[in-house]
């Protein structure tokens, strides 16, 4: 089961694609790999963006720093990837 603090972070995250322009999709899930590759992480969350700009947009957002808020202050890490295809 999950913490009651990252059902509040998912909650706010998926919230955030319908309060900032550009945003085209959003997907979070729980790591279930059996490979051990994992190093760590137990979660992922992915942000589609409709292009540069809207990513753009959304890294100072107001909306996107109160999420970092929640965020951060429950992270032991975290890796961000930013890829265009």
């Amino acid at each position: 089961m999950l913490s009651e603090d990252i059902v509040r972070a998912r909650s706010e995250f998926s919230e955030i694609q319908h309060k900032i322009e550009g945003i085209s999709g959003f997907e979070w899930g729980e790591n279930t790999s059996p490979e051990g590759f994992s190093e760590g992480f137990t979660h992922c969350i992915q942000i589609i963006f409709a292009n540069e700009e809207a990513r753009n947009r959304y890294l100072p957002h107001p909306d996107h720093e109160k999420l970092k808020t929640t965020l951060l202050p429950i992270l032991e890490k975290i890796i961000v990837i930013d890829y265009s295809i």
